[in-house]
């Protein structure tokens, strides 16, 4: 019987008891932990008949309006509640008074346009607060936090929210992260984030600068990473602090979605001068209305401090025709060990500037519009004389041979990601830099791998490309990354004497052996998921017989799918109550396996493929199994899993019309006090004869006898 008749009837068989329990309208859903779903279920208020047992509640999207004193007062071991977009209006003053454990609340996106400190008061344990895109004006009159004690991460503001005040965030000491949306800013009071002794993560969205230099000199000494966000600061213009610079504790500053110009840009970078422990600076989705002329003496006043690091990624320059050399920076970039430039259109890197780069040890120009030749004049004599990291994926390099020989100058050049440019072909012949171990081809539509690739290599990823086969003798090689091709059996392992780290998921293998897993001595991790497998037996056994190979599989079982029909592994799948396990266990098996000739048996217990769906196992374990043994009693007719497994064969039966089913009585049940939901115990009762299991020592040998028949028929 196909997979998907299979899955068509048992999604019927799952969601029919649902609907007839149903009372037409909108209901959570919980598991075992506790854990509620209510997401866009239209509710108009909270559900009813929360209890203590209720650990997660989440109830965003809905169309709740309030929340009364009585809605949640039951659910006291309740640790996050999610009421995101809900529609809420109110909040009652102890709505949450029955919450003290509670790590995690989320208000964000509703319609509260004023706070109450009463909401807060009771949660002790909450450690993360979202009160984001909601239309208060201010946080109010009184402080909201003084009582969060364990708070480490809190979001407020929204395009509405117009100014913040000493007492906003007083009774905070530590938060890893906060976020404030302050577009919209009207007023600040100096100090107001000040009481906050360390921010680890400060994520600020203002349009317009207003009060950032206000806010500069107040986190000056408590924040590590500072983030702007959606700021205009084309008409920005510095002017010195009357503040100390001993304390600063600033390490990384991030610019997102913010907008720069020359003389705007040059007073940005005078900022460094006030953080002296400043190591990375990134920007990201970024206008620079500008042509690069920041001037001489502007570089002149910038204080490159400890900076070795930055990152820019989708920096878009509307004059980037007219844009400058960049040479008025080269005193600036001597001190860089790590540059990303993504996705911003560079073409060239000019050679004087690579050779003023000294420490550059680390370089990504992904998605660019890099050829052979521009790279070649980057990476010219003395260019880059650090670099061990270069990555140059999504450009516009179309030879291998031309890329590998314009490198040869990077005489330190370790690691090279050249994917997803379009190679399609390989010579027999190439140059590379004598210390390259690392070499990444995926996705540069390669049909064939030849000498080109160097025996150098510790780690070659070729993923996604058009490979049937890989025959190179790779003597250091490590880790092979070859996913996503049309290879049908795995590489030689004894043309890869040192792999540890194989992943050839989703090419076209059906099956390998234990002489081809074999011949790899030193593998440590084998990732073969998503194949056509064919599974026969002797490949299904394999991953057992084989000592230590379940944990050297990483996506076993559940990257193995068999494309093609199975061979029958097992001659009887056994359906019993785990009440009656002994019986099966120290009888059945002992009787069926351990007698000549030995019959195989499928017992859950045993043969379940470990972290797989449990009706899948079942499915499963009944294909492979040449009949289905039943162990009929009392406790066989209370059990839920014995229905799904009596249900799945009786549906096979029906399809294929023959005596799969085989009933074993353990006790004698009388058909009428059968329940109504095992209906189809009865019909198989009423039309198949069945074994009884003898009371007395003396016939139990007939038993077996008929038993074993029963199951080689």
């Amino acid at each position: 019987m196909s997979r998907a008749l299979w899955t068509v009837w048992l999604l019927g068989l799952v969601i029919r008891p649902s609907k007839e329990g149903s009372l037409g309208r909108a209901s959570l859903s919980c598991d075992p932990a506790g854990v509620c779903d209510g997401r866009s279920r239209s509710f108009t208020s909270v559900p009813s008949g929360l209890s203590a047992s209720v650990k997660s509640l989440d109830l965003s999207n809905n169309r709740i309006t309030s929340v009364g004193r009585r809605d949640l007062h039951r659910c006291v071991n309740l640790k996050t509640l999610v009421l995101k977009s809900s529609g809420i209006h109110t909040i009652e003053g102890d709505a949450f008074l029955s919450l003290g454990r509670l790590e995690h609340l989320d208000l964000s996106k509703n319609h509260l346009s004023e706070l109450s400190s009463l909401w807060f008061r009771p949660l002790s344990s909450l450690k993360f607060l979202n009160l984001l895109e909601n239309p208060y004006q201010t946080l109010g009159e009184m402080s909201l936090f003084s009582h969060l004690s364990n708070l480490r991460i809190l979001r407020v503001g929204n395009g509405a929210f117009i100014g913040m005040q000493k007492i906003d965030f007083a009774g905070l000491t530590l938060l890893e992260e906060l976020e404030i949306e302050a577009s919209n800013i009207q007023s600040y009071e100096p100090q107001s984030l000040k009481s906050i002794q360390s921010i680890g993560h400060l994520i600020l969205h203002m349009r317009e600068p207003l009060f950032l230099m206000e806010v500069f000199v107040d986190i000056l000494g408590s924040v590590e990473h500072m983030g702007l966000s959606g700021t205009n600061l084309n008409e920005f213009s510095f002017s010195d602090l009357s503040v100390s610079v001993t304390n600063s504790s600033i390490k990384k500053l991030t610019f997102r979605n913010v907008k720069f110009a020359d003389g705007s840009f040059n007073d940005v970078l005078r900022l460094s001068g006030y953080v002296p422990e400043l190591l990375e600076v990134e920007f990201e989705d970024c206008i620079y209305n500008g042509i690069g002329n920041f001037g001489v003496s502007g570089i002149e006043e910038v204080y490159p401090g400890k900076a070795d690091t930055i990152t820019i990624r989708r920096l878009y320059i509307p004059n980037f025709y007219l844009f400058y050399d960049l040479s008025d920076m080269y005193s600036l970039a001597e001190r860089f060990k790590r540059i990303t430039l993504e996705n911003s259109k560079v073409f060239l890197v000019p050679c004087s500037l690579s050779r003023h780069l000294k420490s550059l040890e680390y370089l990504d120009l992904s998605e660019n519009l890099m050829v052979e030749e521009n790279l070649g004049n980057a990476a010219c004599e003395g260019g880059w004389p650090s670099l061990q990291t270069l990555v140059l994926r999504k450009n516009h390099f179309t030879s291998i041979e031309k890329t590998g020989e314009v490198l040869l100058t990077l005489h330190n050049l370790t690691s090279l990601d050249i994917s997803k440019n379009s190679f399609h072909s390989m010579p027999e012949i190439c140059q590379w830099p004598e210390k390259m171990s690392y070499l990444n081809l995926s996705s540069t539509q390669i049909h064939r791998l030849t000498s080109c690739i160097p025996q150098t290599l510790e780690i070659l990823d070729v993923s996604n490309n058009d490979l049937s086969s890989l025959s190179l003798f790779l003597p250091r090689l490590q880790e092979l990354y070859i996913s996503r091709n049309k290879l049908k059996t795995l590489p030689e392992g004894s043309r890869l004497p040192a792999l540890r780290v194989l992943k050839i998921r989703r090419n076209m293998i059906n099956t390998f052996s234990k002489e081809e897993l074999d011949s790899f001595h030193g593998l440590q991790a084998l990732e073969a998921g998503g194949n056509s497998f064919i599974c026969s037996c002797d490949f299904l056994s394999l991953a057992w017989e084989r000592r230590g190979l379940p944990e050297v599989l990483s996506d076993w079982p559940a990257g193995y799918r068999c494309d093609s029909p199975r061979d029958l592994c097992f001659d009887a799948f056994v359906s019993y109550s785990e009440r009656d396990a002994r019986w099966v266990e120290e009888l059945l098996v002992q009787e069926l396996e351990h007698r000549h000739p030995p019959l195989r048996l499928c017992l859950h217990k045993r043969d379940f493929v470990p972290g797989k769906w449990i009706l899948d196992n079942i499915i499963d374990s009944i294909e492979k199994s040449r009949k289905t043994v039943f162990v009929l009693s009392q406790n066989f007719v209370k059990s839920e899993w014995c229905k799904y497994e009596l249900d799945f064969s009786h549906f096979r039966l029906f399809d294929e019309n023959d005596d799969a089913a085989i009933l074993v009585l353990l006790e004698p049940i009388e058909k009428k006090a059968i329940p109504q939901r095992f209906c189809k115990l009865r019909k198989i009762m009423n039309t198949r004869t069945y074994l009884e299991w003898p009371a007395e020592e003396a016939r139990r040998e007939g038993f077996w006898a008929n038993l074993r028949s029963a199951i080689k028929a």
